[in-house]
């Protein structure tokens, strides 16, 4: 049990590294076709599609080149993972550097309250589309509609949830912090 703990914590700390390491790079060069192609199949979600995306897009990548769409997602798709699954497991400080200090305070409480009656948590299905891009001074915020369905084993029981979140991501625009930290979750 106890080598199982310090196996998830470390597993934990490689996945953070690496998260630190993708959110926000481009992973490589694209030509202006493709990426359109990207920009419009991400924003056929009409219910969620913010008229302002574009042009909030284009003020990211004016201030940071290495921004790109996929490689954000794929960065926010990661960070979900680690930290629903650390909430799950009543240990979120293994997120705690993916996580804004307001949005910690509040899991950490939660966690707190929490009787831990889940044996085993998994994320089965996970799908993330931008809704709305914003820039305030000098913070971007990008919210992120997460779909997801989580299988929780209990003592006796498993249960499958199909869960719908927007997470608000933040970064200041020009540090040289790659991390985009959470900022506000809402469910929908």
């Amino acid at each position: 049990m106890y080598i199982d703990i310090i196996i998830f914590a470390i597993i934990a700390g490689v996945l953070g590294a690496n998260l630190y390491k993708l959110l926000g790079k481009k992973p490589h060069i694209e030509g202006k076709e493709k990426t359109e192609e990207k920009i419009k199949l991400s924003n056929q979600n009409p219910d969620h599609f913010d008229k302002n995306i574009d042009y909030y897009k284009q003020e990211i990548l004016n201030a940071d080149k290495n921004y790109s769409e996929e490689s954000f997602l794929n960065g926010a798709k990661k960070a979900f993972r680690i930290i629903v699954s650390s909430y799950k497991e009543n240990n979120i400080k293994i997120a705690e550097s993916l996580i804004g200090p307001k949005v910690f305070k509040a899991f950490q409480e939660q966690c707190d309250l929490q009787e831990h009656k889940l044996k085993s948590f998994e994320i089965i299905d996970l799908r993330a589309s931008i809704v709305n891009i914003e820039i305030i001074k000098k913070i971007a915020k990008i919210k992120v509609l997460f779909e997801s369905k989580q299988r929780n084993i209990l003592e006796k029981k498993t249960e499958i949830h199909d869960v719908k979140d927007i997470w608000t991501f933040e970064k200041i625009i020009g540090s040289k912090n790659p991390n985009w930290l959470l900022a506000a979750v809402t469910t929908e």
